[in-house]
C-alpha cells in the first residue's frame, strides 16, 4: 500500500442512543484524575525507567496476564509473563495467575511480548505527546523481572484503555446496524495505519479492538505482527480467522489482514468464526488444500451474515464476504478501498452513517 494513500473516511455522526447509554453505564468517565499533561509526564517517567508495582488483576490472555498499575496517580496496564522460577522466587500474590495460562513455552511468550514492544516503537508510540490520541495502544517500556540475579519474567508497560472489547456480546447487542458500519470504518483506518507502516497485524479478531467510552476504536495486541512479505515457518493466528496463506505458511501480505477483517466484520453482524480446528492446521493434506484454495478457489469463506440477510442489505453483506475470497488476488486489496465500498454500500442500503 502506498504511503500517500488517500485517507480513510470516518463518519461524524455519533453512536446511537442505545450504544451511548451502554458505554456510559459500563465504563467510568475517567481511569484517573490527572490532566493530559500530567499523564504524559508519568508515561515519560515509565519510558525513562521509573519503578512500579503490579496492582489488581485485570484479565488473562492466552499467553499473559494483565494487571492494573499506578505511578503517582497515573493508571496504566502491565502485560506480564513469568517462567517456572517465579513459582519459587516471585511475588506470592501473583503466582497462581500465571499457572492458569495455555501451555505456550516461555520462550514463545517472550518472543511475542518483545515483538509487541518493537512494533509499538515502529508505530511511533515512543512519544508521549500523542498519548491517548493514537488508534494503536501506546506502549511505554519492556522490563525484565528478576530476583537474586534470576530472570523471573518480563512486563510490558502500556496505556490502559478505558474501553470494552468488540467481542463483548452486550456491546454488540447495543450497537445499531449503522453503529456497526461506523465501527468497521474505524477498524479499516486502524489496520490501514499498520499497512502504511509496512506491517501486517496478523491476529485480527473482535477482541483485539477496544471501544472507548466516546465510541472511538483502539487497536491492541501486536504480538505476532510481521512486516509485509514475511513468510512464517509456523502457523500464526487465531483459529476461526485465519486465511489460507496463514494455514499453508505462504508469504503474508495486506490481503491476509483483509481476509480476517471480513470474518471480524461478519461477527459484528451476527455470524460465527470460521470452522477451523487448530489440530487440522498441522496436517499436511489440510495445508495442501489451503494452498489450492489460495490459488484457485473463488468462493468466499464467510457465507450467511444473519443481520444482513435479504435484499435490503445484500450489497453490504457482499462487501464483507468479498474480503474473504479464498483466492487471495480476488479479495478487496486495501483498507482504503474496503472502507470506500463499505461506506457506499451502507448508504445504498439506506443506513445513515
Amino acid at each position: 500500500m502506498r504511503k500517500n494513500a488517500a485517507p480513510i473516511y470516518l463518519p461524524e455522526n455519533p453512536l446511537s442512543e442505545a450504544a451511548t447509554n451502554y458505554l456510559s453505564a459500563t465504563l467510568p468517565e475517567r481511569l484517573d484524575g490527572l490532566s493530559p499533561a500530567a499523564r504524559q509526564e508519568q508515561a515519560q517517567a515509565l519510558m525513562d525507567g521509573a519503578s512500579y508495582n503490579l496492582g489488581s488483576f485485570l484479565d488473562r490472555g492466552a499467553e499473559s496476564v494483565l494487571y492494573n498499575a499506578m505511578i503517582n496517580g497515573f493508571s496504566f496496564c502491565v502485560k506480564s509473563i513469568r517462567n517456572w522460577k517465579d513459582r519459587w522466587f516471585g511475588d506470592p500474590r501473583y503466582k497462581g495467575n500465571q499457572g492458569k495460562l495455555a501451555s505456550v513455552s516461555y520462550k514463545t511468550k517472550y518472543k511475542h511480548l518483545s515483538n509487541e514492544f518493537k512494533v509499538g516503537q515502529l508505530l511511533n508510540n515512543s512519544s508521549v505527546a500523542s498519548l491517548g490520541t493514537q488508534i494503536p495502544v501506546s506502549i511505554f517500556s519492556l522490563r525484565k523481572v528478576s530476583s537474586v540475579a534470576l530472570e523471573l519474567g518480563w512486563d510490558l508497560l502500556m496505556e490502559r484503555i478505558n474501553g470494552i472489547d468488540l467481542g463483548t456480546k452486550p456491546l454488540q447487542n447495543a450497537l445499531s446496524l449503522a453503529d456497526k458500519v461506523r465501527v468497521c470504518l474505524q477498524i479499516c483506518k486502524a489496520i490501514g495505519q499498520f499497512h502504511q507502516r509496512n506491517l501486517i497485524h496478523l491476529d485480527i479478531k473482535p477482541s483485539n479492538f477496544m471501544m472507548e467510552r466516546s465510541g472511538r476504536i483502539r487497536l491492541i495486541d501486536f504480538g505476532i505482527s510481521v512486516p509485509i512479505g514475511f513468510q512464517k515457518k509456523t502457523i500464526a493466528g487465531t483459529a476461526g480467522f485465519m486465511s489460507p496463506e496463514q494455514i499453508c505458511r505462504a508469504e503474508l501480505s495486506t490481503d491476509t489482514d483483509i481476509f480476517a477483517l471480513g470474518v471480524t466484520f461478519s461477527l459484528l453482524f451476527g455470524a460465527k468464526p470460521l470452522n477451523q480446528d487448530p489440530n487440522d492446521a498441522v496436517q499436511k493434506d489440510f495445508r495442501h488444500s489451503a494452498a489450492r484454495d489460495m490459488e484457485k478457489n473463488e468462493m468466499t469463506a464467510v457465507g450467511e451474515i444473519p443481520e444482513l440477510t435479504g435484499n435490503t442489505y445484500r450489497e453490504l453483506a457482499d462487501v464483507i464476504r468479498n474480503c474473504t475470497v479464498y483466492r487471495r488476488d480476488r479479495r478487496i486489496p486495501s483498507c482504503t478501498l474496503l472502507a470506500k465500498q463499505l461506506q457506499n454500500a451502507a448508504e445504498n442500503c439506506g443506513l445513515n452513517i
